[in-house]
């Protein structure tokens, strides 16, 4: 799987599960209802005592504690046609239960470092991310990037910006501090610096957006300051070369290099001709 994608869809789930809820306690006095609630609850503690279980050292006895709160907050719900009182007190018990092994993942992820574009949960296992261990402070690959891909510092999205370039962008007053080839390059600059950076080709730099009349008319106009080639990073996908060259190439035509840090920087407010 690929984790930024998961997260994605976590606020359409939780919307799901909302709705759901409201729906099985406005009918709570069906069996229906009464057995689908129940068993959301069982397969819910299941898998969250599974992953719990593969991270021993988080709460040794969760696992279990979730487990038998989970099957008591069964007996509770199945149980109300015949112990009224138990309605309530089950339902508090399914949703306290419920929430544990998000909870216990929530507290273990706060406070801890993450980087790159494949945000990770929870403590380290053995299994996570196909045996490769924790992978939270390695961004979407462990050793650093995906094969065949040149990354400094880090996996997609992940290079370090240094203090000379943050400098040269915060100092700029431009609609965008400079343009850059795809997200994964621009992503660091900016937040870095605190400044705009345009994202040129999109995600991976390959589409064809924005034109090059589009970009020359927004350097004409001064609403860009520096076009900034940031070493390989975050223009390549999984190994495969993917750039806007039409607009490189009418950069590095029209205007001088330097460099600054690891990164190649091109003045656009200064042509060469």
């Amino acid at each position: 799987i690929h984790s930024y994608y998961t997260l994605a869809l976590a606020p359409l789930i939780a919307a799901v599960l909302a709705v759901t809820g409201r729906l099985l306690w406005s009918a709570r006095r069906t069996w229906t209802a009464r057995l689908t609630a129940a068993v959301l609850l069982a397969v819910t503690v299941g898998w969250d005592a599974h992953l719990l279980g593969l991270s021993p050292k988080l709460v040794p006895a969760l696992p279990a504690l979730v487990l038998v709160g989970g099957a008591l907050g069964c007996l509770a719900l199945l149980a109300a046609p015949w112990l009224r009182q138990a309605a309530l007190p089950g339902l508090v018990l399914a949703c306290l239960v419920g929430l544990t092994g998000s909870a216990g993942y929530a507290l273990e992820t706060t406070g801890k470092s993450h980087t790159g574009g494949s945000p990770s949960a929870g403590p380290v296992t053995s299994t996570q991310g196909g045996g490769h261990g924790d992978r939270r402070h390695e961004g979407d690959y462990p050793g650093g990037g995906p094969p065949g891909g040149n990354f400094p510092g880090g996996g997609m999205g992940q290079f370090t910006v240094s203090p000379a370039v943050t400098a040269l962008l915060r100092a700029t007053t431009t609609r965008w501090a400079a343009a850059t080839r795809g997200s994964q390059s621009s992503a660091p600059l900016q937040l870095a610096s605190g400044r705009p950076v345009m994202s040129i080709g999109g995600f991976s730099g390959g589409d064809p957006s924005p034109t090059l009349a589009q970009f020359r008319a927004y350097v004409r106009s001064g609403q860009v300051r520096y076009f900034i080639v940031a070493a390989e990073a975050g223009n390549r996908e999984h190994g495969k070369a993917k750039a806007p060259s039409h607009l490189t190439t009418w950069v590095t035509q029209h205007y001088t290099a330097r460099t600054v840090g690891t990164f190649t920087v091109y003045d656009l407010a200064t042509p060469t001709s």
